[in-house]
């Protein structure tokens, strides 16, 4: 637990979890809102004609989304390589799978919760601005 700990207030203490984690909810909850604003594309033929979906909204989150959240994880993996301290973390730790692990596990944890949260709220803002109408087969 001493080491979960260690990696959760070294991913909080950092700025480059917050801006990515910014991005991720700027992006994911701008592009919900384009997607239901201009969802009266949706109801041509040419997309089948089913109204807009939760898929459809939820692409911003989906596509770009996830992106970020790659490139996080494979910061809070590597940045402390990049510096040196690494050294310090496995002298704290003897076991180094377990070092690995844990900054696997709060990377998973923290994309995860992010992920969900954003996407909730991404469906609910695309369920207002496109209006009941359109979204009313969503819940």
């Amino acid at each position: 637990m001493g080491v979960l700990a260690a990696e959760r207030i070294k991913l909080t203490s950092v700025k480059s979890p917050w801006w990515c984690s910014a991005i991720v909810i700027v992006a994911g909850l701008g592009l919900a809102w384009v997607t239901a604003h201009f969802s009266s594309n949706f109801d041509t033929e040419e997309f089948g004609g089913g109204g807009l979906t939760a898929e459809a909204v939820l692409g911003g989150v989906q596509l770009f989304g996830i992106m970020v959240l790659m490139v996080l994880a494979a910061l809070i993996v590597t940045s402390e390589y990049r510096f040196g301290v690494i050294r310090n973390t496995f002298m704290a730790a003897n076991n180094r799978s377990k070092v690995l692990v844990a900054k696997a596990g709060i990377a998973a944890i923290w994309s995860g919760v992010l992920v969900l949260v954003v996407s909730v709220v991404a469906v609910l803002i695309g369920r207002f601005v496109a209006g009941p109408s359109r979204a009313k087969h969503w819940f």
